[in-house]
């Protein structure tokens, strides 16, 4: 029984002491966050004005090859209320997808309106990946009308 006893005294003791030497984790700092997908960049605010999109996943690639801020731009958001549709949606940094969005609501949108004001016919604007051609244009279609 004094053997039981003496066991669990050093036991107890050993214990306590493991205890003492093994350190806490740091705290985390204050100025950084706790969920960074939560964080919105201050691209993507400003985007979420002018354009529909989704939030993507950083893409990582081999080497070097990164992309930050990631967004699927879905539309362009006019000022008159029309939306520029993308199809399909064009994955782009959100630096790109703003410089986009931009040049569409103040370059091609006018010219855009302007073509429809003059009787002229819709307009597609199609977006190919990296292994696509655009397809050969064969001249303007029939009824449409070309300048002057």
């Amino acid at each position: 029984m004094k053997l039981l006893g003496v066991t669990a005294f050093l036991l107890g003791t050993t214990v306590a002491a493991t205890a003492a030497m093994i350190p806490l984790p740091r705290a985390r700092p204050v100025d950084i966050p706790a969920d960074t997908e939560a964080v919105v960049s201050p691209c993507r605010s400003r985007l979420a004005e002018v354009a529909a999109f989704k939030p993507l996943p950083p893409i990582t690639g081999p080497g070097d090859c990164t992309a930050t801020d990631v967004v699927a731009l879905d539309a362009v958001l006019l000022s008159d209320n029309h939306r520029v549709i993308f199809s399909p949606t064009a994955t782009l940094r959100c630096p790109m997808a703003e410089a986009v969005t931009h040049w569409v609501r103040n370059d091609v949108a006018p010219i855009i309106a302007q073509v429809a004001r003059t009787g002229g016919h819709a307009v597609n604007l199609a977006a190919a990946d990296g292994d696509e051609r655009p397809p050969a244009s064969d001249g303007p279609r029939a009824g449409a009308e070309g300048p002057g």
